[in-house]
């Protein structure tokens, strides 16, 4: 049994991160109704693929949204510089950052109501 222990809690992690993804993949496809009044600016690179997925979500989802480029956009660097670099996507909603593409967070953040 104490052999066996290290690989069932691996496995349990492993069930539990595999969960977390194939749920947030779910949340892709699942529209939501977003507060037009919210400010929403998406501090991304052109080759991060979760800046895209981010990007073609909020699209999707009709959210009006400023894309900065931290590598290309002045404006776009300083925010990030600011924020204290920790990789992108960043998306700020009325200033307030949301690091990683987190769309739980995305969602409740921007969700009308």
């Amino acid at each position: 049994m104490r052999r066996a222990f290290p690989l069932l809690l691996a496995l349990a992690i492993v069930a539990l991160f595999g969960w977390r993804e194939l749920s947030d993949r779910r949340l892709l496809d699942t529209p939501f109704e977003p507060d037009p009044s919210r400010e929403v600016v998406l501090l991304s690179t052109a080759w991060c693929g979760y800046c895209a997925a981010t990007r073609d979500f909020l699209q999707r989802n009709g959210v009006v949204f400023e894309e900065l480029d931290v590598e290309r956009s002045e404006r776009g660097r300083m925010l990030y510089q600011a924020l204290g670099p920790s990789g992108v996507p960043i998306l700020l909603v009325d200033g307030e950052p949301i690091r990683g593409m987190n769309l739980r967070a995305v969602v409740r953040a921007l969700e009308r109501g």
